[in-house]
C-alpha cells in the first residue's frame, strides 16, 4: 500500500495518529489510573512467579492467574465484533498492567447490562482487549492471542 504525502489529507493516517498520540498521553498519565487498579497492581507484583501474565509483545505484566474470573459460567468466551473480526477472550477480575481509554459505550456489548471501554498494554500500547464495568462489577476481557502465561 503506497500513502500519497503530496498535501492530500489521509483521514485514515490521521485518525492512526491520533490514537497513537491519545495512547501516549495515557501513558504519561497513569497516576492517574483508579485506585481500585493500582491497588490490584499491587497484588499483581506480589503474585508467585510463573503465574503472571504477560502482554505477548513486550512481556509487560498485566494481570495474574489468580485474577481469572467467570462471566456468564466460562472464563473463555469467543465473540465477533461488528467488522466481522473474530476475538477469543479470557475473563480476570483486574488488569493493573493495562491502560484503560475511550468513553464508556453499550454498542455491540458482549455482556448484557454491561459497558466496554477499550484496554491497552501499559508498556507498548497493543490492544490488549476491554474492560467491562456494570453497576455492581467489573472485570478485563482481554484477548488470549495477545497474552502469555499458565492459562
Amino acid at each position: 500500500m503506497h500513502i500519497d504525502y503530496s498535501g492530500q489529507q489521509n483521514e485514515a493516517v490521521d485518525a492512526i495518529w491520533n490514537v497513537h498520540r491519545t495512547c501516549l498521553q495515557l501513558r504519561d498519565g497513569q497516576e492517574q489510573r483508579q485506585s481500585r487498579l493500582v491497588t490490584a497492581e499491587k497484588q499483581a507484583v506480589k503474585s508467585e512467579e510463573g503465574k503472571a501474565v504477560v502482554c505477548r509483545n513486550c512481556r509487560h505484566p498485566i494481570t495474574a492467574v489468580e485474577l481469572l474470573s467467570s462471566r456468564d459460567g466460562s472464563r473463555t468466551h469467543t465473540f465477533f465484533n461488528p467488522a466481522g473480526i473474530v476475538f477469543e477472550i479470557i475473563c480476570f477480575s483486574l488488569a493493573p498492567g493495562c491502560i484503560v481509554h475511550g468513553a464508556a459505550s453499550t454498542e455491540f456489548c458482549w455482556f448484557s447490562g454491561f459497558t466496554w471501554r477499550l484496554a491497552f498494554c501499559g508498556n507498548c500500547l497493543t490492544h490488549l482487549g476491554w474492560l467491562f464495568e456494570s453497576r455492581d462489577a467489573i472485570f478485563f476481557g482481554l484477548i488470549l492471542k495477545k497474552l502469555m502465561g499458565d492459562l
